[in-house]
């Protein structure tokens, strides 16, 4: 204490008592600003700011994150007052209700991530924003970066992840799968090559599924079809457990997962031309424009799938969004190592099932729309 004036010690006792004393809505949110720390931004609670002290601050990206009690209904002026005073000083504030961060958070975390995607105009402390994560309510998986890259060994396209890590709740049976069948029926994601034979205990046609939910259009395709392996990848934990519990019920010899970011599997375990087909099926459409970029089907990625496609290998992908199957078609017709099988759209082939979701869309007039380009036989990629 020595040194500091009477202003410095009351504000430094203000501030403790605030982190003491956080209400339930502080407390949430603070959860969620403390994953996002996990992934390189770092928020600071009751952070003190000239006569201020702030409720939550990134410092970084000079984001100021306010959280309003009912009390602030009446001190809309001085609310106002004090957020122009913060922006005047190259902040940019968010303000939210408590019922809001209590009652949607994920709301919340979907508007600070939105704001966090924009770089502020005085931004001269981190690399433009873009090559990181939306906010996840769950640390990142053991292993994973903040962000990888497509390119064999460059710099080239920055992979932006495609996904937001939800605390999505596990149910009992799930969790137990998850506890008592991972170590059995996963792979381990690893920087190196995988032997897929090995990993089958046999050599059979590969077909790679990035991204499987929950797992049953997965379980199903590999029932009906035992003379293929099928590795599916996902990074959703509730999902794992639930694909883990079925392949244990169904015995099945010739379903495997990795949980880890599909991009790094790809990139780093998958040989070139070593798959039979590569499925993915209703990925996340990120459908407001500022997303776009989030998507996961771009020409990067594209290439990266169509160079571990042996020649005469499939890469099927399904979804629900118009405009999404359309920017896919487009962007596969731009990869020259692969070939449509059709003009245009696909007709759905026998062997993708129908998931409950989908035949509830047909009924109430929805439409499904099916990519399925194959590699072209004399065409070779780098590296081969």
């Amino acid at each position: 204490m020595l040194g500091q004036t009477n202003k410095s010690i009351l504000t430094q006792a203000l501030q403790r008592r605030l982190r003491r004393n956080l209400t339930d809505a502080e407390r949430r949110l603070w959860q969620l600003l403390r994953a996002r720390e996990m992934r390189g931004f770092k928020f600071r609670r009751q952070h003190p700011f000239g006569d201020f002290i702030l409720d939550f601050v990134c410092l970084e990206r000079r984001l100021v994150i306010e959280v309003d009690g009912g009390q602030h209904s009446e001190q809309a002026a001085s609310d106002m007052a004090r957020t122009r005073t913060l922006e005047q000083a190259g902040f940019r504030v968010l303000r939210f209700w408590n019922d809001d961060i209590l009652k949607k958070p994920e709301g919340v975390g979907e508007k600070i991530w939105a704001v966090l995607d924009e770089p502020h105009p005085q931004d001269t402390l981190r690399p433009p924003f873009g090559n990181e994560d939306p906010i996840p309510t769950q640390p990142p998986l053991e292993g994973e970066a903040p962000f990888s890259k497509f390119g064999e060994g460059t710099t080239d396209h920055p992979h932006i992840r495609s996904y937001v890590l939800r605390q999505g709740r596990m149910s009992v049976a799930q969790k137990r799968a998850y506890d008592q069948l991972l170590s059995r029926y996963a792979i381990p994601y690893s920087p190196a090559p995988l032997d897929l034979s090995a990993a089958f205990g046999r050599v059979a046609p590969t077909i790679l599924e990035i991204g499987f939910g929950m797992g049953e259009t997965t379980t199903a395709i590999a029932l009906a079809h035992p003379e293929n392996n099928y590795l599916g990848v996902e990074v959703h934990s509730p999902g794992v457990g639930s694909l883990l519990k079925q392949i244990d019920v169904a015995g099945l010899s010739n379903l495997r997962l990795i949980q880890h970011d599909a991009a790094d599997v790809v990139r780093d375990m998958i040989p070139l031309g070593s798959l039979d087909g590569v499925h993915v099926f209703f990925p996340d459409p990120w459908p407001k424009n500022r997303h776009h970029k989030r998507r996961l089907i771009q020409l990067p990625f594209v290439a990266l799938i169509a160079s571990r496609l042996r020649p005469g290998g499939y890469f099927h992908l399904a979804t629900d969004w118009q405009e999404y199957a359309q920017q896919m078609l487009d962007v596969l017709s731009s990869e020259p190592v692969l070939a449509n099988i059709v003009d245009g759209f696909a007709p759905r082939p026998a062997y993708r099932p129908q998931t409950k979701f989908e035949q509830r869309g047909l009924r109430l007039g929805h439409g499904v729309w099916d990519v399925i380009f194959q590699r072209r036989p004399m065409a070779t990629v780098p590296g081969e």
